[in-house]
């Protein structure tokens, strides 16, 4: 398996990994609505869509653990799916249970700050460039469910990755949706609940949201409390946050240039954490 180890590991950037060359952060170019993204020149490609290491991490990550419903995910492969001149990789399990067996195709979804939101907040592209290094390394992605087969019967699943991103949902924030997704848990009125409930074969073998953030190390998203962190509020000098709450939901979007730039900070600072926490826990 193609992946380091210890700390190198937990640092490298998966934007070495699609083609572009070495990714260097002075360049990136953020383009959108005339060339699009890039990098050393070159058209950018998504990690999460064309990054082999990126899905070969998630097995390391994944494999054989336990479940908080007590189950095994077993690592079956990672399957690389095509479609015309689209290509994608996707890491498919196993979940076994008493009374069924369940296949899952899980995709990646990056978790850092939107270089869409960046740029049309005006944030420089040497400064997303910046961030990008840091955020494009592991503890910068989760896998949500693409599809699911349960006992020989196929469910295609409605993405949360494609559902919180935009103006209509969350606009790719993370804190957002992680408070969205424990008011599901709490069968509270959730924006997502359409979604979740077509997830819930997978979310429920998490239990609870509590048991969501343990199995994903999202401990720095939270508080000892699981109360959600408001990314945007970042506060450098003392590294801490206010809490989310219905109060922060009146307009979620991020649109000036100090503002997405302390939430540029928050983010990548939690992901920092949580890349952390993630080595710990692979090495121990």
């Amino acid at each position: 398996m193609c992946i380091k180890t210890g700390v190198e590991e937990s640092s490298f950037c998966f934007l070495d990994d699609v083609g572009c060359g070495q990714f260097d952060p002075e360049s990136f170019k953020n383009a959108f609505g005339i060339e699009g993204m890039k990098i050393n020149g070159l058209p950018y490609k998504d990690p999460d869509s064309v990054s082999k290491k990126l899905y070969e991490r998630f097995i390391t990550f994944l494999n054989r653990r336990r479940l908080p419903s007590g189950y095994e995910l077993k690592v079956i492969n990672i399957k690389k799916r095509e479609k015309g001149k689209d290509a994608w990789y996707e890491v498919v399990v196993t979940i076994k249970d008493e009374n069924a067996e369940m296949v899952v195709g899980f995709g990646s979804d990056y978790i850092g700050p939107s270089s869409n939101w960046a740029f049309k907040a005006k944030v420089e592209d040497q400064e997303v460039g910046k961030y990008l290094k840091i955020t494009r390394t592991f503890g910068g992605h989760i896998i949500w469910p693409r599809w699911v087969k349960v006992n020989g019967n196929y469910f295609n699943q409605l993405s949360i990755n494609e559902a919180r991103g935009g103006e209509k949902s969350f606009y790719d924030r993370i804190d957002i949706t992680l408070y969205d997704l424990k008011k599901w848990y709490n069968q509270e009125v959730c924006k997502l609940k359409d979604i979740y409930d077509k997830n819930k074969s997978w979310l429920l073998q998490l239990i609870s949201f509590d048991g969501f953030v343990d199995y994903f190390l999202f401990q720095d998203f939270v508080d000892e409390k699981y109360n959600v962190k408001d990314l945007s509020t970042f506060d450098m000098a003392n590294e801490t946050y206010e809490l989310l709450g219905e109060k922060n939901l009146d307009n979620i979007l991020i649109d000036g240039k100090e503002d997405y730039e302390l939430f540029i900070e928050g983010n990548s600072r939690a992901i920092e954490k949580r890349n952390e926490r993630i080595r710990l826990f692979i090495s121990s």
